[in-house]
Parts: C-alpha cells; sequence; structure tokens
C-alpha cells in the first residue's frame, strides 16, 4: 500500500467475496443454503496486516503496485450435515496499482483479483472461477486500523453448473490488528510472544450475483483474539484463540443470518516477513437466528498468505 509519508506492504481491504448460492440450480445437490466458508477472509487480510512495516517514501511518490495471495485447505467443507465429510480448498490472488495519496493516510487503488473454489463433492456453489476488476478509498488513520470504499466488477463462473453470472458490487470494509508483547519480552524478533487481536467486517451491495439475492445487502464480520504463547522455533509459533463469527442480511436468508463462536489452537509458521502459514484446529458453534438452526463440530484448517 502506498500513503503519503509512508508505505504499507499488506493486502487492501475491500475484497470480500460475494458469496454464492444455489438458487436456480436445476440439480441442487443439498436441501439447505449454504454459507459462506469461515475464518478465510477475515483470517487472510489480518495475516497479511501483522506483517505490515511502514517504510519512508517520498511525499511527491508515483503511484505503486501491491498485491497478496491466501489460500485454505478445510474439512469439513461447513458445519452443515450436508457438508461433513466434503474437503476444500480454496484462495484468491489479488494485484494492486496504488495511486499518489489524496491527503494524509487517503489514497485510491485499482486492483484486479481472482478467486477460486473447489471440494470433492462437486457442489455447485462450491466449485467458481470468480475474476474482479474494481477501485477503492482506502483510509488508515494509524496503524492498527483500515478503511475501504468501493465498487467492482466480477465475473461468477460455475464449472459445475457451467454459469457465469456476473454484475456490479458496492462495498464498506474495515479491520483492525492489535498485538502486545507478553510480559518479559519473551519471544524472538521480529515477532514476539504476544496478546494479540483482529476484526474486520464489510457491509457490501449486493450480497451476491444470484437473482434471489439482487437487491439485498449484507453485513458480515469477525473477531479474534489470541495469544501467541509458546515459541517453537524462531519461525514457529503456537497460538491459541476464540472468535465470533456473525452475518446478518436484508431479505432474511437463513444462510446469511447467523453467528457462529469458536475456540482453536494453530501453529504459525513465518519464514519471513510477507509470508504465513498456519496449520490447526477449531471447534465451533453456529447458531443460525431465522430458523433456530443449531450445528457444532470440529474443523482442521491449513491456512497460507503471502503480501508483497
Amino acid at each position: 500500500m502506498a500513503m503519503r509519508g509512508k508505505t504499507i506492504v499488506s493486502p487492501i481491504l475491500g475484497s470480500g467475496a460475494a458469496w454464492p448460492t444455489t438458487a436456480g440450480l436445476p440439480r441442487p445437490r443439498v436441501a439447505c443454503r449454504w454459507r459462506a466458508p469461515r475464518r478465510v477472509l477475515g483470517a487472510a487480510l489480518f495475516s497479511a496486516l501483522s506483517t505490515a512495516r511502514p517504510v519512508d517514501v517520498a511525499a511527491d511518490e508515483v503511484p505503486q503496485t501491491s498485491g497478496y495471495t491466501w489460500g485454505q485447505i478445510r474439512y469439513p467443507s461447513a458445519l452443515q450435515p450436508e457438508e461433513r465429510r466434503n474437503p476444500i480448498m480454496e484462495g484468491a490472488v489479488r494485484q494492486s496499482l496504488n495511486w499518489p495519496s489524496l491527503t494524509s493516510g487517503v489514497y485510491l487503488s485499482s486492483f484486479g483479483e481472482f478467486r477460486f473454489k473447489h471440494d470433492k463433492e462437486r457442489l455447485d456453489f462450491n466449485n467458481e472461477l470468480v475474476f474482479a476488476i474494481g477501485t477503492e478509498l482506502v483510509l488508515l488513520p494509524n496503524d492498527v486500523v483500515q478503511l475501504a470504499v468501493g465498487v467492482r466488477h466480477e465475473w461468477d463462473h460455475r464449472y459445475v453448473s457451467d454459469r457465469t453470472p456476473s454484475g456490479f458490487v458496492g462495498f464498506l470494509t474495515w479491520g483492525l490488528w492489535w498485538r502486545k508483547p507478553l510480559p518479559g519480552g519473551t519471544g524472538a524478533e521480529p515477532f514476539p510472544l504476544a496478546y494479540v487481536a483482529r476484526s474486520w467486517g464489510e457491509i457490501r451491495y449486493p450480497s451476491s450475483q444470484e437473482i434471489d439475492e439482487s437487491d439485498n445487502a449484507i453485513f458480515e464480520g469477525s473477531l479474534q483474539a489470541g495469544i501467541d504463547w509458546l515459541q517453537v522455533t524462531s519461525t514457529v509459533v503456537l497460538n491459541s484463540f476464540a472468535e465470533i463469527e456473525m452475518k446478518a442480511d436484508t431479505q432474511r436468508f437463513d444462510f446469511n443470518n447467523e453467528v457462529q463462536p469458536g475456540v482453536g489452537l494453530k501453529l504459525q509458521w513465518t519464514p519471513f516477513e510477507q509470508l504465513t502459514i498456519e496449520l490447526g484446529g477449531e471447534f465451533a458453534w453456529e447458531y443460525r437466528f431465522v430458523s433456530g438452526r443449531k450445528e457444532t463440530g470440529a474443523v482442521a484448517f491449513l491456512n497460507w498468505y503471502a503480501s508483497w
């Protein structure tokens, strides 16, 4: 990222996917509607934000580039009974062109993005290739908080049903990353053992490119707090965490209205500042407050993130 007086190497918020649904499929494979995959957006964005390092640059800077990639393999793909035996892999690559600052901590960014999902059961909503281009206004009030408002056009190719719905999405995103070293200065630089908290959120319209969600606005977000409490090696840390995720939309689709707390444990390997790999598990409770449906279960995951 580029801003007047410094550059922060981290991904740009505002890339949250307009998560698809099963509406309109000629042969639906599940009886209920799917919810967005957990952890992925927040974890990917804020893992990269956690490694951001300010760098002095000239005030009359020229346009600069930045980018990131993230991915996840998890099992099961969701807590719903229909997906309890379904592994999934998904990820994204994004490249941005950050224009000279409008004022301190405020700049425009243009971006292109590619996202993918693929699962074992070949559920239509879990098998897609998404291409998007867009622009956003980024606000960096400090090194902890980041805001972005913008618009993107996306093409969502579902290669199981061979459909490609497309359209514009307006979005407002925000994020927060905070860490405080544990007492006594334990841990190895540049990643000391620490208390860690991160939060992300997005409001977007429409919620998806599907026809039945074309006039639907959605809010979703996550808050995670944890401790990097064991230094396994100079680049590997054991982290325990608790988190809560939530979603709510204007049309009250069951799959878009839920709250999900969870607790977990993960190993974080950071071979260098711009790359993080995580291996862990989480036990989560899901409550859908439109239908009153409740699900619980464990999820194993492998995450990777890189920024440039």
